[in-house]
């Protein structure tokens, strides 16, 4: 009788600890009612990408609701073609949006940020703000710029969270501004005050000049850095209808001037510059060489946040990159004094929402509150190259100590859901070559910047109106965006 007895303890205390598992990890006990289906939506599937997406987005949800079965539901697969039918898709948002409205709509769906955008505008995604407030769910603890970009989405609600963001800085080499007597760079810079920075931190002097201020660390494209630059204070290219250029105004000659100066006063450097050779005086490989802030050419650099595993690495390897290393630090990236709060090179990770006609409205939520939980974001941040977006559990990376808030301080832009690179046709034929020539003609001195915008704008909307008169036709054009050719 004692072993009996003793068997029925055991049984009952096993009873008791999986019961107070399940009621941690679903708020409450309760008797199995037969299973569930959760359907997520996702723009590209496939069988090795549905294997690393659950990894990462639904296997941990799954061990906690064994009584849902999760269906990966993708749009496209891995070479943009239909996953259903096998057939070329002209729009991959279009084919999204069939997820979520079709016969069996998906639940839930994990997507980009522009993706996530566009549903909110076609009003396909359910306020979250509600369910926040039912279940007691802690926005409070996102960081404010991030919690504040989320909700300018959705014009002060919110319909969509992530977890994460990819975040830039400005790196800066103490060593240079402390030898030229200058002010160290300071969170809360504008353009107008970094150019100014720059222009006296640089020097032309010896062989290897040391350039006051970089903005892309492996070439010198000054077209791209307006482009870049735009976005921050949500400057178009064209017009919504696309028949009309919009780069002859004022605030395009402004970020003209201001960035043609910095190259022609060489400022920043040309691409020229980065070629430097790839072994020492004493012949050995350095793979840093072309680096122009390790190798202490550059006063100024933007970059990613994960540039600093990077200057981690070549820390540990002194012997290769010479036995020299910039006594670094980070600041905010600098931004506009008409859009303060919006810096460069931010972007929201990817999203999750509900959709407005989801069948598993409740399961949906438990996948939306548990990516971007507390106990989730604790786990990922050991483990992913991307910030947290909830900041308490924001870590240093390469085991440095910097300003680590830098990247914290700004949000994104709101996200591109125009995507004119790959959703208008004539983008490379009508604006980026011809406003990447024109801009080189400035910085040649070839013409002013006036005269360049001007052009611009004449030969965009020539092209752009006999494109329109003579729809079907294919077209071919010269290096300024003019038409040479009808087939």
């Amino acid at each position: 009788m004692g072993s009996r007895l003793k068997m029925v303890v055991i049984a009952v205390i096993a009873f008791m600890l999986v019961a107070t598992i399940t009621g941690c990890s679903q708020g409450k006990t309760e008797p199995e009612t037969g299973r569930a289906v959760l359907r997520i939506g996702t723009l590209y599937g496939g069988k090795d990408m549905e294997a690393e997406f659950r990894q990462r987005y639904t296997d941990t949800f799954e061990l906690l609701n064994s009584r849902v079965d999760v269906e990966i539901v993708p749009a496209l697969d891995e070479w943009g073609h239909s996953y259903i039918t096998g057939e070329h898709v002209e729009s991959p948002y279009a084919a999204l949006r069939a997820l979520m409205e079709g016969d069996n709509p998906v639940d839930a769906v994990i997507a980009d940020s522009p993706y996530i955008y566009s549903l909110i505008q076609d009003n396909l995604l359910q306020e979250l703000d509600p369910l926040i407030q039912q279940h007691k769910f802690d926005i409070d603890g996102y960081s404010p710029a991030i919690k504040e970009a989320v909700k300018a989405m959705g014009h002060g609600k919110i319909y969509a969270l992530t977890p994460t963001f990819i975040s830039a800085g400005l790196f800066y080499n103490k060593a240079i501004f402390k030898e030229r007597g200058l002010d160290l760079p300071k969170d809360g810079m504008d353009w107008e005050a970094i150019e100014q920075l720059a222009r006296r931190a640089s020097s032309q002097a010896g062989d290897l000049p040391v350039f006051g201020f970089v903005m892309n660390r492996f070439n010198g494209n000054g077209f791209r850095d307006i482009l870049a630059m735009a976005q921050q204070i949500d400057l178009k290219l064209i017009d919504e209808n696309r028949e009309k250029l919009l780069v002859n105004s004022s605030q395009w000659e402004h970020l003209w001037a201001l960035v043609s100066g910095l190259y022609m006063d060489r400022v920043s450097p040309e691409t020229r510059d980065f070629l430097t050779p790839s072994t020492g005086a004493d012949g050995e490989y350095n793979p840093y060489s072309g680096d122009l802030f390790l190798s202490g050419r550059a006063a100024m650099v933007v970059s990613n946040f994960t540039y600093i595993n990077e200057l981690a690495e070549a820390a540990a390897h002194k012997e290769i990159t010479g036995g020299s290393m910039p006594d670094w630090d980070v600041v905010r990236v600098p931004h506009f004094a008409e859009a303060p709060s919006t810096g460069i090179g931010i972007e929201l990770g990817t999203m999750a929402g509900i959709n407005t006609r989801a069948q598993n409205t409740t399961d949906a939520w438990k996948l939306v509150e548990l990516l971007n939980g507390k106990a989730w974001a604790k786990t990922k941040s050991r483990s992913i190259n991307e910030l947290m977006a909830r900041e308490e559990f924001a870590r240093p990376l390469g085991g440095m100590s910097y300003n680590l808030k830098a990247f914290y301080g700004l949000q994104p832009s709101l996200p591109d859901t125009e995507q004119l690179s790959s959703s208008f046709r004539y983008y490379y034929d009508i604006i980026y070559l011809p406003g990447f020539r024109l801009f080189k003609e400035v910085l040649n001195g070839e013409k002013t910047v006036k005269e360049a915008l001007s052009d611009w704008e004449r030969n965009g909307n020539m092209s752009l109106k006999r494109i329109k008169e003579e729809a079907g036709k294919e077209f071919t054009f010269d290096e300024y965006g003019v038409i040479q050719d009808i087939y």
